[in-house]
């Protein structure tokens, strides 16, 4: 369910950064109206990603050592790598603090959310005969590519760089691709998991 929301916030953040393309010819509205959605589409993933952890099991604080290296680990690895190539340089404008919040709430949100799917994904080799490891893998899969997204968006709006309808656009749509396919093993395997119940 909060991956699905969270593809609904998507498309509402995609139809208002296109109608203030398209009407108010603005280049590049970041951040605006738009972040809305984006925005909540994090905070929905990431609640995804937990509660679908909760789900098999996995104990976000484990007490194994791979467990707190992933957790901790995957999203440092993804901030710094992301701050070295996206905010090297950056310069705080105190004036626009909503920039700010996103331009690092972004790369933190996603890096969180894919470490959690990661973790999940290693919990479940076993889990009811191993029948959530395809589907955790397509969700992993799914929050990489939006992490991809996002840190494209985010290098292009800084470097004013950013052309609706080019590449870009195209990663976005492959992510929300993924997602959808990821959604959908996942309600399958759900299906399987109901019906070996009764």
């Amino acid at each position: 369910l909060f991956f699905s929301f969270g593809l609904l916030f998507q498309a509402f953040g995609e139809s208002v950064f296109s109608y203030f393309i398209a009407f108010k010819q603005i280049d590049i509205p970041y951040p605006s109206l738009a972040d809305v959605g984006y925005m909540g589409s994090t905070i929905l993933y990431l609640l995804g990603t937990y509660y679908l952890a909760r789900v098999v099991g996995v104990r976000l604080s484990a007490k194994s050592l791979l467990y707190k290296i992933i957790i901790v680990g995957i999203p440092l690895i993804i901030l710094v790598s992301s701050y070295l190539y996206f905010l090297r340089g950056y310069e705080f404008d105190l004036a626009d603090p909503v920039r700010i919040f996103l331009d690092y709430g972004y790369p933190l949100g996603d890096a969180v959310y894919v470490s959690i799917a990661l973790a999940t994904l290693l919990s479940v080799k076993n889990f009811l005969g191993g029948i959530m490891k395809w589907p955790i893998l397509f969700i992993l899969f799914a929050m990489i590519a939006q992490y991809l997204a996002d840190f494209n968006f985010l290098y292009q709006a800084s470097n004013e760089t950013w052309i609706n309808g080019w590449y870009g656009d195209l990663l976005y749509m492959t992510s929300y691709f993924i997602t959808t396919l990821a959604l959908i093993k996942l309600g399958t395997a759900f299906q399987k998991i109901r019906e070996s119940q009764t």
